[in-house]
This record gives structure tokens, C-alpha cells and sequence, in this order.
């Protein structure tokens, strides 16, 4: 991922340049894979790893940042991305419709705008979208691109009026519907891929690309903003089958956080109002969220992390790494229960509260030592030791052992009334079912040696 560094500044106050920010990064478990000035300023090309959808955000690095550098401090605009840019309108409803009728749509919420402002968008955020290698193309398109980058929440725009019944399903395909996305592509949609749908038909690939019908256009007077969470793997295979990527899909096939769809409308909100002063918007967010994710407390002892690591942390500086990621800390001492964030679906036992500590502390900090202990003697022992002697035993009492693969075709020496299985695509023929026989192998093999009858 690439962001511009003033772009962290807006998040982290810190006295580290873009090389020693790359640096502490890459000791984090983000890889610098670059820096290159752009428009006088540098920017960081990052490589994430796939389970850690949170660092494709500026906000979720410069938590990474404020974990590794105790001088850093975060500013007034990474508090309110803490406290998901509270509003005081977030609790009532907007009077948009929306259903949810796919177990791949966790959460989908709605924000409308009326008479938003035409032209492109300020100076500075074009800038640093060009930065990060975006594109800039009108001021909405903009916001979006920009609120994805801030915070890894991808969002999309609708045409309000061109909607049937100004409704929002999110649903699957029916067999027999198409789409035609933004790209100006016709694709033939399939039963299990998640679309976005009026009252009457696709609108938008889930997750993907946004549909040509209900674009928004410099005519639009009414505009519906889409924040959701879906499935990543629904997004992974939808997206291999259009064969479409996209920055949206990108995030979401790395998971994004729940908790943070509301949380990105009002981001956007917020920038656009500094653009027109509030003008457009309509107070209220439709937010359908059936079964809010909730984590379970993870047991976490100190004393063997420590031990895992081979190094030394202390109690206090265990809960403050923690705690300075997002994790909630409980409990004192030695024993500690932690509840991962909700944008942490990677974190699942007590090894990888292990491995958080470890990145965040150093592993640097690992001292060296010379190895010791006693080395054991090579080679197989034990119950392996004793095949392998009784197998020698038989060769050389006249038996011949053969060697054969577990898979093979049809026989008739295979084990009858049993229903032969194998992998959904097969090398070849010969290799197709798993073999219930040894008969089949043996025989095979002594064909192959010459033997013209069984």
C-alpha cells in the first residue's frame, strides 16, 4: 500500500522521517518495500500481509506506530478515528431501505446526500490520492477514494433516483441476471455471487465494482453512500469469476472492520461538509447490523510468553503493547485476559498474543547465546525404527516389496461394495480414485515386471 508520510502526520505526532517510519514498520511485520518522493513529499509503499486487512489504512498504521514508538503521540484526528467520528445524528434513521437477505453481508449502512457539490475536491486531497496512486475524478468519487485511504473502509455512491422503489437489497444472483459495472462490461451472473440490488435488479457487485445504471453523474441530485462489511471469501470468488480487482476488493478479500462501516460514513461526512458546509447532507444513517461481532477474552500468560520468545517483558510493558494496538486488557500480575478488536480476526489463541508482543518489543531485543544441551544421536527410532528392522528381515527371507501410489483407476481387485473416492480434479485417469486395495497396486506392479497372466 502507498501513502503519502505527511499523511501518517495527520495521525501520529512523531520526530521519525519516512526511512526510520519504513524502518519501524518492517520490524512491525510491514514490509518497506519502498520509498520515492512524489510532489515534495515522500511516500511509503508497504507490502501487507494477507491476514492483516487493518494495516491497509493510514489509521492502522499509525497504530502500529504509536505501539513501537513510545515518543509518538497520537493527534486530535487519530482520537476521533478511535471513537469511530461519533455524530450526532448516527442514531436516527435516514429513511433509506435497506434488506439484508445473504449470510455473506455482516453489516450494511446508508447515508444520503442531497444537491452534493459538483466539481473536484480540494486541492490537498487530490494531491495525496495522486500520492498514493489514485486518480482523482470529481469531489465524491474523491471523498470515497480518500476515506478508503484513511481508514480502509471502502465505500461506493448510487444514484438515488435511478434505484426502482429507492431500495437496497443485498442478495445473490439470480440465474439469468447480468450486470454492467463501471468498466462498461456486461457480465452473466451466477447464483452464488453477493450482488447489491434495487427492488428489481443487480446494481452493484458486492465488494467489486459499483454498475453502470445507477452511476453517479454531474445530474445526480440525490446520492446514497454504501458502507458495508462482506464475506471476504464471497468477495474473493466473485471477484475471480467477473475477473475484476479493485481497491474495494482488494481490503475486503483482507477482511475489513466491521465496526468501522457507521464510522466511515460519518468520515465522510465530515470531510464533505468542509466542502460545502453541510449543506447536503440528510441527518440519519440506515445501519443494518443483525448479530454484531463480539470476541471472546483470550488467557494470556506473561511469564510463558516470555519463555516463547526468549526474552524478557515485563508485566507492564505486555498491557501497554497491547493496549496501544486495541486490544482490551484485563485482569493484572502475570495473568492477563485480552479481547481482540474487532479488526483483528487473525488474532485467535494465546500463540499469537505471543507473536504481538514479540513483533512490537523487538525481536531484535531476542539475546544471543551460544546453543546448548545434549544432541541426540540421528537417524529413526522407536516404533519406526522397529518397521523399518522387520521390513529388512522380510527382504531377506525372499519377499519383494513393492512401492506403489495411493491413487489409481477402476479394478476389479478393488474391495467390493465400497464406494471409491478421489480428488475433484485428477492428474490422469490412472490416478483418479483412492485405492481400497493393496491387490490392485501389487498386481500392477507384476504386470509392469513382466508377468503376462495374473
Amino acid at each position: 500500500m502507498k501513502f503519502p508520510y505527511q499523511m501518517l502526520r495527520d495521525f501520529v505526532e512523531t520526530r521519525l522521517d519516512a526511512v526510520a517510519i519504513g524502518d519501524l514498520l518492517t520490524m512491525a511485520g510491514f514490509e518497506l518495500e519502498g520509498i520515492e518522493e512524489v510532489e515534495g513529499d515522500s511516500v511509503l509503499d508497504i507490502k501487507v500481509m494477507s491476514n492483516r486487512g487493518d494495516g491497509l489504512s493510514v489509521f492502522g498504521l499509525a497504530r502500529e506506530v504509536l505501539a513501537k514508538d513510545e515518543a509518538a503521540k497520537p493527534t486530535e484526528l487519530y482520537k476521533q478515528a478511535v471513537a469511530r467520528f461519533p455524530m450526532p445524528d448516527e442514531g436516527k434513521s435516514n429513511g433509506a431501505q435497506v434488506a439484508i437477505e445473504t449470510p455473506d453481508c455482516a453489516r450494511y449502512a446508508a447515508r444520503l446526500f442531497t444537491d452534493v457539490p459538483k466539481g473536484g475536491s480540494p486541492e490537498k486531497i487530490q494531491k495525496r490520492l495522486r500520492q498514493a496512486g489514485m486518480r482523482p475524478i470529481s469531489a465524491l468519487v474523491d471523498l470515497t477514494n480518500y476515506v478508503m485511504l484513511e481508514i480502509g473502509q471502502p465505500l461506493h455512491a448510487f444514484d438515488q433516483d435511478k434505484l426502482n422503489e429507492s431500495r437496497i437489497v443485498v442478495r445473490r444472483a439470480k440465474q439469468g441476471e447480468k450486470l454492467t459495472t463501471l468498466d462498461g462490461n456486461e457480465h452473466e451472473l451466477r447464483p452464488d455471487q453477493m450482488m447489491i440490488c434495487d427492488a428489481s435488479r443487480p446494481v452493484a457487485a458486492a465488494g467489486i465494482m459499483g454498475g453502470l445504471e445507477t452511476e453517479v453523474t454531474d445530474g445526480t441530485r440525490r446520492v446514497l453512500l454504501e458502507s458495508a462489511h462482506f464475506e471476504n471469501t464471497s468477495v474473493r470468488r466473485t471477484r475471480k469469476q467477473l475477473g475484476l480487482s479493485t481497491e474495494a476488493s482488494y481490503r475486503f478479500e483482507r477482511s475489513v472492520d466491521p465496526a468501522g462501516v457507521v464510522a466511515a460514513l460519518n468520515r465522510f461526512a465530515i470531510l464533505l461538509a468542509e466542502m460545502d458546509g453541510g449543506k447536503s447532507a440528510v441527518a440519519g444513517v440506515a445501519d443494518v447490523y443483525p448479530q454484531p461481532l463480539t470476541r471472546a477474552a483470550i488467557k494470556l500468560s506473561v511469564k510463558r510468553a516470555c519463555l516463547l520468545l526468549g526474552m524478557e517483558i515485563s508485566n507492564e510493558s505486555a498491557r501497554g503493547y497491547l493496549e496501544r494496538l486495541g486490544f482490551g486488557v484485563a485482569g493484572g500480575g502475570n495473568d492477563l485476559q485480552v479481547t481482540p478488536p474487532t479488526w483483528r480476526p487473525d488474532v485467535v489463541r494465546e500463540e499469537d498474543l505471543v507473536e504481538e508482543l514479540g513483533r512490537v518489543h523487538g525481536y531484535n531485543q531476542i539475546p544471543e547465546a551460544l546453543p546448548h544441551g545434549a544432541t541426540l544421536q540421528g537417524g529413526v527410532f522407536g516404533f519406526e525404527d522397529r518397521v523399518d528392522r522387520l521390513r529388512e528381515q522380510f527382504v531377506r527371507l525372499g519377499f519383494t516389496q513393492t512401492i506403489s501410489h495411493s491413487l489409481g483407476n477402476r479394478s476389479a481387485l478393488e474391495a467390493p461394495g465400497i464406494e471409491l473416492i478421489g480428488p475433484r480434479i485428477a492428474a490422469s485417469p490412472e490416478h483418479a480414485y483412492l485405492r481400497s486395495s493393496l491387490l490392485t497396486s501389487v498386481a500392477d506392479a507384476f504386470r509392469r515386471n513382466g508377468a503376462k497372466d495374473l
